[in-house]
């Protein structure tokens, strides 16, 4: 899951998938095998466009060595891909640590499944990855991920929900909103581990009810006030 998810490059309001051979990957547990090819480059961008990475469900395992080859080999592409297409930021969209989150602020899973896998040159920008939690993230201490932004300079996660706006080309604005569904929803698997569809979902957990109304409200006002065209 999350390898193919970092070809996709969003721009000008639109997502396009540029894949021909998307993911080289080989992955040989004992269970699973994906073949490796070779990233091919996005064709068709300009200097005009937004161009950015987009990937998610990418968060290692929680035995040593914390990290999958599947995840070196998707880090190895956004650092290809970004490269190729001058991307501004990534888009990590959750489940940043398998299975369970972090412990605290302090937890090596911040190192060994991320700062030592998105080790490329076109991947150390300030604020490079624009994060938001997923629900394995919410098993563990989604708190400390928050904190995390203020010891890495690549990692910005400012707080459960947030939003930033990015200018290209003519001065043209596109304005990206950040939402935790998982506050929102509530947890996607039942009391005995099973997993629920979305129509299942059980809503705001109590400890998340007022952060879910907020966040809502948040929402609405965000949407009705922005100003930029994408």
């Amino acid at each position: 899951m999350g390898l193919l998810v970092s070809k996709a490059v969003v721009y000008m309001g639109r997502i396009e998938w540029s894949g021909k051979d998307v993911a080289d990957v080989t992955i040989a547990d004992g269970l699973t095998e994906i073949k490796q090819r070779t990233f091919q480059g996005c064709k068709g961008l300009t200097k005009s466009d937004l161009n950015l990475l987009v990937f998610g469900d990418w968060g290692g395992l929680p035995i040593s060595p914390y990290w999958t080859l599947a995840e070196r080999a998707t880090a190895r592409g956004l650092d290809r891909i970004g490269g190729e297409i001058g991307a501004a930021f990534a888009l990590a969209l959750g489940d940043n640590f398998y299975y369970d989150g972090v412990e605290n602020l302090s937890d090596p899973r911040f190192y060994h499944t991320f700062e030592n896998v998105y080790t490329g040159a076109n991947l150390q920008a300030p604020d490079f990855f624009r994060v938001i939690a997923g629900n394995h993230d919410h098993n563990g201490n989604v708190s400390a991920e928050i904190l995390y932004s203020g010891v890495s300079d690549r990692w910005h996660y400012p707080d459960y929900y947030y939003d930033f706006v990015e200018s290209y080309g003519d001065g043209n604005t596109a304005h990206f909103i950040m939402l935790d569904t998982v506050v929102i929803s509530g947890p996607s698997s039942d009391a005995d581990g099973g997993t629920l569809t979305g129509s299942n979902y059980g809503g705001p957990q109590e400890h998340h009810v007022e952060l879910a109304d907020s966040q809502l409200a948040w929402l609405e006002s965000t949407l009705s006030a922005s100003t930029a065209d994408h």
